[in-house]
């Protein structure tokens, strides 16, 4: 479970309450109950709807309930007052009646009350939230700030089990690169390794005991990407990777704790320009795989002290980028990096995108890569395949 909070922007469709000073959206989001919003007596319901800041779940999660809280009272105990609305395709919600006593309150809807169905991502895109005074109502209705709008819900992907992690990169006509352990690396721990090339390199030769999942080569444009894993059993304190073809080289190496793959599952390859990177989907997973995405970037901008601007996926985690700089003025031409999160539940994954802001031109290459599922051993030394 998490909680996205929303907060009030500015004043929304409808704006019939008084302010006791300013603009009614600062007056409920100031933090002060000395500045408020209020509505008398009336012949007609009077509502007041507030903007709020933009939507924080993740595409994919599973919506729990939205709540709606603020801080009020009424002053008459005959009083027809509402206190929390809220608003989903311009159409009103309202719950929870105020008391005489000034005190916080709040309303939950668990499901959207416009369809009766469970929430989705479109519903949290319209949303809007505020108050409400019933017709015909005796005295004031005050209320001081609208304290949240909470969206309680269930993301598709958790925080990975990540130990720890090492990059590196080899400028030019280079036909090999080496990668340290990674610190704190233990017997048991799942280790994931990605190496990509400016070009198409031959004779690509791994480190011994790593086992390839995933490849992907292209001549339009000319990059080599190269995926490995391994359980870590009495390693060294390095790897190389070795090639024939000359071409500029970059390396992250991943590990994560007490971790063991049943195998690599499906492979996935794209290619797209820089600044918009998408992998393609993950057809299919369970709860708890493990699921990596790697983008590498090759700039044609040559742009000196510069380098790269990576922003990951939403809901993933940026573990590690590398940029590749060359010659004297360490000019900037090219980076890697590398994401993750843990499957929370059964089923496809959408394309994942992240940018790279700094430089404007050049290809990229894009990897999602899913392990299967990680529960815990049940005798104490790790974490041990789930069996699908």
């Amino acid at each position: 479970m998490a909680i996205n909070t929303r907060t009030v922007t500015g004043d929304g469709t409808s704006t019939s309450w008084t302010p006791s000073a300013g603009t009614r959206w600062s007056c409920v989001s100031d933090g002060n109950i000395s500045t408020y919003i209020s509505a008398t007596s009336s012949d007609s319901r009077s509502d007041n709807i507030f903007t709020l800041s933009a939507n924080g779940v993740p595409a994919g999660s599973v919506i729990n309930s939205v709540t709606v809280g603020v801080r009020g009272k009424k002053t008459n105990t005959g009083d027809s007052a509402s206190a929390c609305v809220v608003v989903v395709n311009s159409i009103y919600f309202i719950s929870l009646p105020l008391t005489t006593s000034t005190g916080d309150y709040d309303s939950t809807w668990t499901t959207n009350p416009t369809t009766g169905m469970a929430w989705n991502n479109s519903d949290l895109a319209t949303l809007g939230a505020g108050v409400s005074a019933g017709k015909n109502i005796v005295g004031t209705v005050t209320v001081y700030e609208i304290l949240y709008v909470k969206v309680d819900y269930t993301p598709s992907g958790t925080d990975a089990p990540f130990r720890a992690c090492t990059s590196n990169y080899v400028p030019g006509a280079a036909t090999s690169i080496t990668l340290n352990k990674p610190t704190g690396t233990v017997d048991r721990d799942f280790m994931v390794m990605c190496i990509a090339t400016s070009s198409v390199v031959s004779n690509f030769v791994a480190p011994d005991g790593w086992q390839h999942a995933q490849y992907y080569d292209s001549v339009t444009p000319n990059v080599c990407m190269q995926i490995l894993w391994k359980r870590a059993s009495g390693e060294g304190s390095s790897y190389n990777v070795s090639w024939t073809t000359g071409a500029h080289g970059v390396g992250i190496l991943l590990t994560y704790k007490g971790t063991s793959p049943y195998t690599a599952d499906d492979r996935q390859r794209n290619e797209t320009t820089t600044g918009s990177s998408v992998t393609p989907a993950e057809t299919a997973t369970k709860p708890k795989d493990l699921v990596v995405c790697f983008y590498h970037v090759l700039t044609t901008d040559m742009i000196g002290d510069q380098g790269s601007a990576w922003v990951g996926p939403s809901g993933m985690t940026v573990r590690c980028t590398e940029d590749i700089l060359q010659g004297a003025y360490q000019y900037f031409v090219g980076s890697l990096m590398a994401c993750d999160w843990v499957q929370l539940a059964s089923g496809a994954i959408s394309a994942k995108t992240a940018k790279e802001f700094n430089n404007n031109t050049g290809n990229g290459q894009q990897i999602m890569v899913s392990f299967k599922g990680i529960v815990k051993d049940p005798v104490g030394a790790g974490v041990v395949p789930y069996n699908r």
